[in-house]
C-alpha cells in the first residue's frame, strides 16, 4: 500500500506530476495506462480487505484537470474510476461526487461524439456507455453503503448525506444522457419501432426503448436477464400527455435496482421492496410521469419479508435535483 501510495503522490500532481507532464507532451495513451494501472491495482487491494479510501481520494483528485475531450480521455477517465470504485465502502463522499461528474461530462462528450458513427462506430459508442454506466452503479452503490451507514448512526444530515445526495443526483442525470445517446443517436439507424437496449448488471438493470407515439395498448417493462420487477404502463400517449409534439423520437428509460439509490432519504429506511424508475423521453428531454387518466402497475420483489406488512409506495412528483427527502405512504 505505501508503495502505491508513493508512487501516485509522484504520478498525479498537476502540473508537475508525471501523468500531465505525459499528457502534455502529447502521449495520452502511456498516461493513461498508468491511472488505469494504478487503479487496478487499488481495486485489487480494497478487494481482499485493505483501506484504500484515502487512495481511492488520490485517484479522484489526480484526474480532476484532465480534459475529458476525446474517445482517449474518455476511456482512461472513466475506466479509472470504474476499476477504483468497485468496493463501496472505500469510497468516501467526496470521491463519490468527483467520480459521478467525471462520467458525466464523459457522457456528454460521448453524445457528442455520436454525431458522426462513420469516425465513431457504433461499438464503440456502446463500449464506452458500458464502461461508463458501470462506472455511474458503482457510485451509486457507494452513495447508498455510505447513507445507510449514516442512518443506522441516526444521522438526519450529515456532510457524507450531501455528498451522496449530490453523487446520486450526478450519477442519474448521467443516465438521462445516456438515454439521450441510445435514443436520438443510435435507435435512428434502425427502422424498427421496437428497437431497444438492455443493460444487465449484478446490482441494476436498465432498459431504453424507442417508442411508437400512437401506440393505444398498455405495455408490460422489464428487463431482460435477472429482472426481478416489472412495470404495465398505459397507453404511450396518455404517458406523453401535451408535453411532446413534433416528430421528435420518443421512447422509456425502465431501470430496476436491488438496492436503493435514494438511501440518503431521511425515511428511506421504510423501504424494504427493490427500486424502480420509469423515465418517458421527448427528444433530449425527460418528462415527469404524473397526472396520468391511469394508474401505472409495479410488481417488485419484497426483500426477504413477508408480503402481509406495507409497501411503501413515493407518491409525490419531485425532480431528482430537488429530491433531498422523499416521503413515503402507504
Amino acid at each position: 500500500m505505501s508503495q502505491l501510495q508513493s508512487y501516485l503522490d509522484k504520478f498525479f500532481p498537476y502540473p508537475d506530476g508525471e501523468f500531465y507532464r505525459t499528457l502534455a507532451l502529447g502521449d495520452a495513451q502511456t498516461a493513461f495506462k498508468g491511472s488505469i494501472f494504478a487503479s487496478a491495482v487499488t481495486g485489487a487491494l480494497a478487494f481482499r480487505g485493505e483501506n484504500t479510501i484515502e487512495v481511492v481520494d488520490k485517484i479522484m483528485e489526480g484526474l480532476s484537470n484532465v480534459a475529458i475531450d476525446d474517445v482517449e480521455s474518455i476511456n482512461g477517465v472513466t475506466i479509472s474510476a470504474l476499476l477504483a470504485t468497485v468496493i463501496p465502502e472505500m469510497v468516501s463522499g467526496k470521491s463519490q461526487v468527483l467520480a459521478a461528474t467525471y462520467i458525466k461530462d464523459a457522457f456528454g462528450k460521448t453524445r457528442e461524439l455520436a454525431d458522426d458513427l462513420e469516425e465513431n462506430p457504433m461499438g464503440d459508442i456502446n463500449k464506452m456507455s458500458a464502461v461508463m454506466m458501470s462506472g455511474s452503479v458503482n457510485v451509486l452503490s457507494a452513495s447508498s453503503t455510505m447513507a445507510e451507514k449514516e442512518q443506522v448512526d441516526d444521522n438526519t444530515y450529515s456532510s457524507n448525506l450531501a455528498y451522496n445526495r449530490e453523487a446520486t443526483t450526478i450519477s442519474f442525470q448521467a443516465l438521462d444522457i445516456m438515454d439521450d445517446i441510445y435514443l436520438n443517436k443510435l435507435m435512428p439507424e434502425f427502422s424498427d419501432q421496437e428497437i431497444y437496449a438492455d443493460f444487465s448488471l449484478s446490482k441494476l438493470h436498465l432498459k431504453i426503448k424507442r417508442e411508437n407515439r400512437t401506440r393505444m395498448s398498455g405495455r408490460v417493462y422489464l428487463v431482460g436477464g435477472d429482472s426481478d420487477s416489472l412495470v404495465r404502463v398505459p397507453s404511450f400517449p396518455n404517458l406523453l400527455g401535451d408535453s411532446c409534439n413534433g416528430d421528435q423520437d420518443v421512447g422509456i428509460q425502465f431501470l430496476e435496482s436491488n438496492f436503493n439509490p435514494f438511501e440518503y432519504s431521511n425515511n428511506s429506511q421504510e423501504i424494504r421492496t427493490d427500486v424502480t424508475g420509469l423515465e418517458v423521453k421527448c427528444g433530449n428531454r425527460t418528462l415527469p410521469v404524473s397526472g396520468l387518466s391511469e394508474p401505472i402497475d409495479i410488481l417488485t420483489r419484497r426483500k426477504n419479508e413477508s408480503l402481509d406488512g406495507s409497501v411503501y409506495v413515493f407518491k409525490a412528483s419531485v425532480s431528482l435535483g430537488n429530491l433531498a427527502v422523499s416521503w413515503f405512504t402507504s
